[in-house]
């Protein structure tokens, strides 16, 4: 579980532990949001590569092919059930996020310090000095990217040879015609 952030949380600065508890506390709070969001993420993302492959097979299936064609109809019926489970998902993230935000009202309302901090730095030697790391959730950004692309040449021409000139010219008989 990380921490949530704070941008008053500095190097150096010398800080109650209990103002660490309380991080902790909230990111206890968000821990259920954070989990339900990750979950909607991936079933988003899994319906996205599952309708990408399913356009790209549709694209090269032979339709006489009834294993193919049995095939790619499961698929489409897979791809129905991720939605399902992606509006269950959306649904259980907004309960989540409601009970999140009432949770940390009541625990900001209870809790006597609103900041990490407000004083002065401290002047520490931090060759002498140990420091912790703590995970911060603004460090956990997860990327998953996928491209798929699907075009089609629609580019048509409508010119043609329709004189015995150019159809000599076309065959490489050039300098045939007239005079030659």
């Amino acid at each position: 579980m990380a921490a949530p952030f704070d941008n008053t949380l500095v190097l150096g600065q010398l800080l109650d532990p209990k103002q660490i508890e309380n991080l902790e506390k909230l990111a206890a709070i968000d821990h259920p949001e954070n989990m339900a969001d990750r979950k909607l993420g991936k079933l988003m993302l899994s319906e996205r590569k599952l309708t990408g492959i399913h356009d790209q097979m549709k694209q090269f299936i032979d339709e006489s092919d009834v294993k193919s064609t049995e095939q790619l109809g499961k698929m489409f019926l897979q791809l129905e059930a991720v939605k399902i489970r992606i509006g269950k998902a959306a649904g259980d993230l907004i309960d989540k996020t409601l009970a999140g935000l009432d949770a940390k009202d009541e625990f900001r309302e209870k809790t006597p310090e609103k900041r990490i901090g407000v004083s002065i730095e401290s002047p520490i030697d931090f060759t002498l000095s140990s420091t912790a790391v703590f995970p911060l959730s603004s460090d956990g950004m997860e990327f998953d990217v996928q491209y798929f692309r699907s075009e089609a040449n629609e580019e048509k021409t409508d010119s043609t040879i329709d004189n015995k000139e150019d159809r000599g010219i076309k065959s490489g008989q050039a300098g045939q015609g007239e005079g030659g």
